[in-house]
């Protein structure tokens, strides 16, 4: 019984080889990119307007409704508190893709 072996055709593999680089290098450079632009929305004026206005905000709560360490224990301080928490985690939402 004789075996043969075929000749093996090294430069189909090394085309392959390269080809499937190639496209490995794109879609990590895709990934990388379209991480940048969907993280990168804090950047946008409006949204970090928006965070500075909600911090302002918060210091005049503070200010309003913090008797040092303590809160006052009011249903005004109550609603701001739960107005803005609820404005923090919609600005997070908008601006940021959590």
């Amino acid at each position: 019984m004789e075996l043969r072996f075929e000749k093996v055709n090294y430069s189909k593999i090394k085309c392959s080889v390269i080809l499937a680089t190639k496209i490995f290098l794109s879609f990590i450079i895709l990934l990388y990119f379209g991480g940048s632009l969907v993280l990168g929305n804090k950047d946008i004026p409006f949204c970090h307007k928006l965070w500075n206005d909600l911090g302002n905000n918060l210091a005049d709560r503070r200010e309003r409704c913090l008797d040092g360490d303590q809160e006052i224990n009011s249903s005004r301080c109550q609603s701001e508190k739960e107005y803005f928490e609820e404005r923090r985690l919609r600005h997070r939402q908008m601006c940021l893709y959590e």
